[in-house]
């Protein structure tokens, strides 16, 4: 937003600057062969200026830009799905946990997630309890899909730090780790590795439909993995 100059210094500006700016135009109309013709007015100088966007040359919304855009909506959507898709051979690979890459919580919801072999909701599938303990916090970490013990951790100064103490003794139970060894791949490779063999099959379906169809083949695919050595809750009998 442009400030208006005081009464004083505008009408200064109007006798100095004006016939300057005015003198420019006509110098240029002059040059470029277009006496007394305004530069921006000429035809061929209008073909050159930017059009507004969403509007063709005559203020009008243009034909070809929707078609444009959706086109480049349709390329964006191939190359995310393409970045996306799984196949088997990464599945297999991705079968089983190594623990200690990420922080102890993070690392302990996806366990549980992965164990359970659907999504989860902390304080519902798990829950941290922290209270305070000698001027400091302690935390435990109760897995309901796992045990009805809680995990706790060592003292903190922190209450953040004493929940991060309690997922660590979870991580480091043996039972555990043995368990992260032998866990079903992530739910999320299996769908996108699943939906262009769905939609390929079946490409009259809805979303909805083809979702749940995707769905199923997801529970299909852990009780296939489960069948070839695979844990989680449903195998252990903890679900």
């Amino acid at each position: 937003m442009q400030r208006e100059a005081p009464e004083d210094d505008h009408s200064s500006w109007k006798r100095a600057k004006t016939p300057v700016i005015v003198r420019q135009h006509r110098s240029k109309a002059v040059n470029s062969g277009a006496k007394g013709e305004p530069e921006a007015d000429r035809p061929e100088v209008q073909k050159e200026l930017p059009k507004k966007r969403g509007q063709g040359g005559h203020g009008q919304v243009s034909a070809d830009e929707p078609e444009a855009k959706q086109s480049k909506i349709k390329e964006e959507a191939e190359a995310k799905k393409k970045r996306r898709s799984f196949t088997a051979e990464d599945l297999e690979n991705a079968k089983g946990m190594i623990l200690g890459q990420k922080s102890p919580k993070e690392e302990a919801h996806v366990f549980v997630e992965r164990y359970c072999s659907r999504q989860i909701t902390k304080e519902v599938d798990y829950k941290y309890s922290a209270k305070p303990s000698r001027g400091g916090w302690i935390a435990g970490l109760t897995v309901w899909a796992w045990s009805n013990d809680a995990y706790w951790g060592t003292l903190c100064w922190d209450q953040r730090d004493a929940e991060a103490a309690a997922a660590r003794a979870f991580l480091e139970d043996p039972e555990v780790i043995d368990a992260a060894a032998h866990l079903p791949p992530p739910l999320h490779m299996i769908r996108h590795y699943l939906w262009p063999i769905v939609y390929n099959l079946n490409p009259e379906l809805s979303v909805s439909e083809r979702q749940a169809r995707v769905e199923e083949g997801v529970q299909k695919y852990i009780s296939e993995c489960v069948s070839s050595g695979c844990r989680n809750a449903i195998s252990d009998r903890r679900a």
